[in-house]
This record gives structure tokens, sequence and C-alpha cells, in this order.
């Protein structure tokens, strides 16, 4: 198959200031490309044209890590987006390709785009949860996410071939409230590269970044929506405690001085954006890992700890606890509550063989989310996609299958 992927990620991945989107993208990519696909990308490229056999055509997406105002921040997105739009719009003239494969992005104008346009058949994943399962800090930014999702992202769910959540939530909430067919609908969590995490723990890393021999570890781009708020002022709580923080984002300057405060202390060590392979080896030394997130669909950092055999604490989220099962790989407390949070790192904190066995625990549960197996499930979706009206009903029992295994991975006796 030639399939063209449409992202605004940055890459090589991981990048410095990227997320679990562009990692998704990327190991699709690479093992698409290992099955033997032509797999293009449009979106934000660093220094090359063609990474691991998968051709790129570059738009320039540069982000900030510095609050933006409204003002500042829509234009850019605007420009990145259409940037994306042209890009993709030459390539599909000069390639014929059998699948364009959107991912989604917060305007959604590519998704928009590329669904009129109609040059092949078209897939869209849907990375995060809609603006209705949300908690927003404020009634106006409620409004505003549930405005653009209306008029962009519900246009681009109805105009597409076929759509895959993260999240086995978002599926009944399409079907129930937007009217979209379950049958146009697949679900397949994220996946993740194992292969990774099999190298020998890195003892290094701790001289490298001056980290003390134990630690808990936040790993996420820094914006409200990851709860980093919490997890300091659950900190502050603990004595005798360190959490490392990797990542970058605006509120580490909304929360200056509180971080100044814990790093006084010696609570918080605050890394910024570090290579992958460094970031392995803090998985891999660290007690467990801290994710105070608000809202969830299918996170790539829990599946990363898991795989490094560490535990987690978490918020009490619908898309953590196909994940996290409590007391059994970590433990998920109830949301924005600081004093459950705080007594969950305490404990694990001070109970190192408790973390072992929830560790060991945790990697069983990972090892059922290979991208090896995860990529074969959305061919699936690309053949069923492509495929004329009548002879899907011939694939639609493969997509059944795939169902049926990701419904398997969440049976606890099979962990």
């Amino acid at each position: 198959m030639k399939i063209l992927m449409v992202g605004t990620g940055i890459f090589p991945v991981p990048p410095l200031k990227g997320g679990g989107v562009e990692m998704h993208i990327f190991c699709l990519m690479k093992e698409l490309a290992k099955l033997g696909h032509e797999v293009h990308y449009v979106g934000g490229i660093s220094n090359t044209n063609e990474l691991n056999g998968i051709k790129l055509h570059e738009v320039d997406v540069s982000r900030s890590d510095e609050p933006l105002k409204l003002e500042y921040w829509i234009p850019r997105a605007v420009k990145a987006e259409i940037g994306v739009c042209r890009k993709s719009f030459i390539a599909t003239k000069k390639i014929n390709f059998d699948i364009i494969h959107i991912h989604e992005v917060r305007g959604n104008i590519p998704g928009l785009f590329l669904s009129f346009l109609k040059s092949a058949p078209t897939v869209f994943t849907i990375h995060g949860l809609t603006p209705w399962m949300h908690k927003f800090n404020s009634f106006l930014e409620g409004k505003l996410r549930k405005l653009m999702w209306f008029i962009s992202d519900l246009q681009v769910l109805k105009r597409v071939d076929h759509i895959i959540t993260v999240n086995e939530a978002i599926k009944s909430h399409l079907a129930l409230y937007w009217k979209i067919p379950e049958s146009k609908v697949t679900y397949i969590p994220n996946g993740i590269d194992l292969s990774n995490f099999s190298i020998e723990r890195n003892c290094d890393i701790l001289k490298k970044y001056d980290i003390p021999s134990r630690y808990c570890l936040f790993v996420g781009h820094l914006i409200r929506r990851k709860g980093i708020t919490y997890l300091l002022e659950a900190l502050d709580k603990i004595p005798n405690i360190s959490c490392v923080v990797v990542g970058v984002g605006p509120e580490r300057y909304r929360l200056i001085r509180f971080f100044k405060k814990l790093e006084y202390q010696g609570k918080v060590i605050s890394l910024g954006g570090i290579p992958y392979k460094d970031l392995i080896s803090l998985y891999k030394r660290a007690e467990f890992l801290v994710l105070p997130s608000i809202s969830e669909a299918f996170p790539t950092v829990i599946l990363e700890a898991m795989a490094s055999g560490i535990p987690i604490v978490a918020f009490d989220l619908p898309g953590l606890r196909r994940l996290v099962i409590n007391g059994y790989n970590g433990f998920l407390v109830p949301p924005r509550n600081v004093e459950k949070l705080s007594e969950k790192i305490r404990f694990l904190f001070e109970n190192k063989s408790v973390c072992n066995i929830m560790g060991r625990n945790a990697q069983k549960i990972a090892s059922k989310y290979d991208w090896s197996n995860i990529a074969k499930m959305i061919i699936k979706v690309y053949e069923f996609a492509a495929s004329p009206q009548l002879k899907r009903k011939n694939i639609h029992s493969s997509l059944k299958h795939v169902h049926m295994l990701t419904r398997h991975c969440w049976r606890l006796k099979n962990c």
C-alpha cells in the first residue's frame, strides 16, 4: 500500500518538544514500512528528508514553550495547519495513494481539507477525548473548544471513510450523541516499541543529570491538562521525596515560584526535554511514574513506564482504567484529590517491595501492546476503508477479530 500519514508532529521522533501523538505516528509508520508499505509523512521535520524508509514532506510547525496569548497562538496554529494542507495536496497530486491517514490536531483544518478533497480513502485517528468528555479550567475555554469541535472535528468524522479511537469510551460517545455509526469506528489502543525497553539500566544517567538514587518520575508536556499543579502540591506535603520532571511547556512559567521552591528543597529536579535514550534510562531507574492528568485518552507514557517495569500513580480517569488496575500495577486516586495523591506517592516511596511486585505486574500488561500487533490491526482498518462497499462484508469479519484482540488485552487473567 501507498500510505500518506498526516499530522503536525516534529520529526525525528521522539522530539525534545514532542509527545505521545508524535510517538504514535512514528512507531506506526516504522512498523508499516517494515511490512513493506510505502509510507509518506506530511508534518514538522528536522534536518532530514527520509527516516527509516519513511518519506518526509516538511512543514514549519515550530512550537513555543512559553505561554502564548490567544491572538498569537491562533495565527501560528492556523499557519502550520494550512502548510500541512498545502504539502498534502502537492503529495496527492504526485502520488496515487491507497490510503490517507489523518491524525487529530487542534484545529483539524487538514482533516477538513483532505476529507473534502477525497483523493483517496481516508482514515482519521482521534487521539484525545471530545470536549464533552473534558473538564476545563474555565467556562469560556470549554465553550470555545466545543464550538471548534462542532465546526471542524464533527464534519471530519462525518466525511472520512473510517475512524480509529484510542479510547473505547469515545466510540460509544460518538454513536450515542453524534449519530456516528459504530460500524464506522474501530477502537485500537496505542502501542509501544518493546525493543526500546530491553536495554539494561544505565547507572551513569544519575550522574549525568545529578539525580538522587531514589526518585519518582513525571513525564509530559507541561500544560494544565497534565495536572502538574496537583503533583507539586502533593510533593509539598511529603518530606524526603524526590521527583524528576521531564517535559517542557507553559505551566513551567506559570508555576515558576512553586517550581523554584521545591527545587530548592530538593523535592523536584526539572530536566526539560531530554533525548529519548536518556528518558528510557530514567524510567528504568525510577521507583514509579506519577501521572496527575485531569484528562487523558490513552497516554503513551504509562505504556513506557510499565514496559520499564515500574508502577503507576494516577488520577482515576476512564482512559486509564484499562491500563492501571488499582492495587495490581499501580494506584488510581480520585481526580484533583491532592491528599490521596500524596498518600499513594508516599506509600510507594516507602515500600520498595510493593513497587517491585507492581512493576513486574505492569510489565506483563505492557507486553500486550507491542506495535507489531497494533500495526496489523490498523492495516485491517485500511483494507476495510479502501475496499468497495460490496466487498466490505468480507473484511468486516477481520475487523471483528481486531475488536476481539483488543478486548483480550484487558482480561487480567491473561496478563
